[in-house]
């Protein structure tokens, strides 16, 4: 099914709209870095401090699922293909590069655990951090890094 040209130009100006909504809620750099409906900042309220969290945290909390929403829609438009083909290449596109940097994440933090200096760095970031006293990709059982590199890869 193809796009009239009306309904394509609104999906565009909601795109891009939405993109610039987007970048305006990475630029939040107040102390509460981890927003929820029901947070409050932590600093004192300036007009500046107000505006970075009204939009942020207020009126631009619809961006991402509306984002999802535009895209699940085109994508679902597309019938070229049969559904089991679309959710193969899906799957070769997103979850493999997914897996393969998850993997290349977790052999970087491990090498840098070979050396006395770097791992103090991996131990005081608590990057890897399973337990109070776990702090390490080695002190991990084989479950735990599987668990780990599918559900929650090492932080970039």
């Amino acid at each position: 099914m193809q796009l009239s040209k009306s309904i394509s130009l609104k999906f565009r100006f909601w795109v891009f709209a939405c993109m610039i909504m987007v970048v305006f809620i990475h630029a939040y750099n107040l102390s509460g870095r981890y927003l929820q409906p029901w947070t409050t900042p932590n600093e004192p309220l300036t007009p500046t401090s107000f505006t970075e969290y009204f939009f942020s945290n207020g009126i631009f909390r619809f961006v991402i699922p509306m984002l999802f929403f535009i895209s699940g829609y085109l994508y679902a438009l597309k019938d070229e293909q049969p559904y089991n083909q679309r959710i193969k290449k899906r799957l070769q596109v997103l979850l493999l590069p997914y897996l393969i940097w998850s993997a290349a994440g977790f052999a970087f933090v491990y090498l840098l655990e070979i050396f006395p200096y770097t791992k103090a760095l991996v131990t005081i970031s608590q990057i890897v951090q399973i337990s109070d006293t776990r702090l390490l990709l080695h002190d991990y059982y084989w479950y735990e890094i599987l668990l780990r590199w599918i559900l929650i890869p090492v932080p970039y």
